[in-house]
């Protein structure tokens, strides 16, 4: 952590800077977010789509479900490091491989094919078994050696594709013997290539979110940094979709939508480890979850234990100056991010030096997403450009920014001055501007302690 004397108050790191000074003798006297998303390999769920995973499923049936292992699996750790801070995480998964599949014989020359519901090594843990029950079969699917789905049938015909596995026959048939627990073979894990990036990133163009972890994982490079930067540029200036991402060391993006990470590793409680290069889904996680009063300077990592390709405190102020956003270890041990900052270091005409920070950042996206959504659901098509539509306008606007500031996301802000809205140059169009100060989270600290 950062700290010591200061002369003038221009200090780069947060900390708290306090020099002493004697007091000269009296006689000489004259200042809702949480969606994020990245693309890795998995064995289980649904190809060429977003799977969403939400906190709230994260701990019950519905994600082993979905990714064919349960949340404390060594394979879940990104996804527990994503949604360390955030509500919702979209997953894109590999594609191309193969599903699992088993013929059982249920009845002379009569044959049963189960094959895994999706592509992946996962379909090769999951079994079928016959067993007699009563008049009936009990046809049960198992991953691993956990029940997940049972039917008691007569026929084939009767049974219903599960969460594992889909049914198949070429003609009807009853059940007329058991058949001794089988596992499905033949699964394969698929690969993420450059083309499915391209995939994923049209679909998140169509979707809601707030933070993508540009991971790359192994020796791919499926996509490069700068298509990231001009992805993130197009969705924050041509789209008007105001999110970020989180990249591992490309500070050279020189933007605000793009925060860089320094291949800092973390190691954690319980032998688990994140590399430099899975930061950024930790960090992207960390940073869709902070509201927009928020700041994640100084934010604990929980359960950290160590830093892994550490960076001395001599570079840590350089670094920060060149847009990166860098791990430290305060003096109680506590693992934390230093500042909250995106790559910005080189001033535009269209930003100032408030755009470095992401709490800002995260607020004025909120208020430009806010805004276009209102815009769009309830007045695009239903509300006339005249001055009672303008009035209703401005006053809906009015209402959101004097919430913003009840909750101290901004200050300073008045209603009757800060907001206008007039009629635009074209008959269909509203012209609209908003003045907003962004608060500031404190992060540093000056000191004079007076000694008499």
């Amino acid at each position: 952590m950062a700290g010591g004397v200061f002369q003038s108050q221009n200090k780069v790191r947060p900390g708290a800077y306090i020099k002493f000074q004697g007091v000269p003798n009296s006689n000489a006297i004259n200042g809702s977010r949480g969606i994020v998303t990245f693309a890795a390999p998995a064995s289980w769920g649904p190809e060429g789509e977003l799977i969403k995973i939400t906190v709230d499923e994260i701990y019950n049936v519905s994600f082993e479900n979905k990714m064919g292992y349960n949340i404390n699996d060594s394979k879940a750790k990104l996804i527990r490091a994503a949604l360390a801070n955030a509500h919702t995480l979209l997953l894109f998964r590999d594609m191309g491989g193969a599903k699992a599949t088993a013929s059982l014989t249920v009845a002379t020359n009569k044959t049963l094919t189960c094959t895994a519901k999706y592509a992946g090594t996962v379909g090769n843990s999951v079994s079928v078994k016959i067993e007699e029950s009563g008049t009936k079969y009990a046809v049960k699917t198992y991953l691993g050696s956990t029940q997940k789905d049972v039917q008691i049938v007569s026929n084939i015909n009767e049974l219903v594709n599960n969460d594992f596995v889909d049914f198949s026959y070429a003609s009807a048939a009853a059940i007329t013997e058991e058949v001794v627990a089988t596992l499905l073979t033949g699964g394969t894990d698929g690969t993420i290539t450059n083309a499915n990036y391209v995939t994923y990133l049209g679909l998140l163009k169509a979707a809601e979110w707030d933070t993508l972890a540009a991971y790359k994982f192994g020796s791919s490079s499926f996509f490069n940094d700068s298509d990231i930067k001009e992805f993130i540029r197009m969705m924050r200036e041509d789209k008007g979709v105001k999110v970020q991402a989180v990249m591992n060391n490309y500070a050279a993006a020189d933007y605000e939508g793009i925060i860089s990470t320094y291949g800092q590793g973390i190691n954690f409680k319980d032998n688990v480890s994140l590399s430099g290069a899975e930061m950024v889904v930790w960090v992207a996680g960390a940073t869709a979850g902070a509201d927009i009063t928020e700041s994640n300077t100084y934010k604990v990592v929980q359960d950290s234990v160590s830093i892994t390709n550490d960076v001395s405190e001599d570079n840590i102020e350089s670094l920060i100056s060149q847009g990166y956003l860098i791990f430290s270890t305060r003096r109680n041990g506590d693992i934390v991010i230093e500042k909250d900052i995106n790559t910005l270091v080189t001033m535009r005409s269209d930003v100032t030096a408030a755009f470095k920070e992401n709490k800002v950042i995260r607020l004025l996206d909120a208020v430009a997403n806010h805004i276009a959504d209102e815009f769009e659901e309830n007045f695009i098509g239903k509300v006339n450009n005249d001055d009672n539509g303008r009035a209703l306008f401005k006053a809906t606007i009015n209402e959101y920014l004097t919430s913003l500031q009840s909750s101290g996301a901004i200050i300073n802000f008045n209603s009757d001055t800060d907001v206008l809205v007039e009629a635009g140059e074209q008959p269909d169009a509203y012209y609209s501007e908003i003045y907003i100060q962004p608060t500031y989270s404190v992060d540093k600290l000056y000191m004079v302690v007076n000694v008499r």
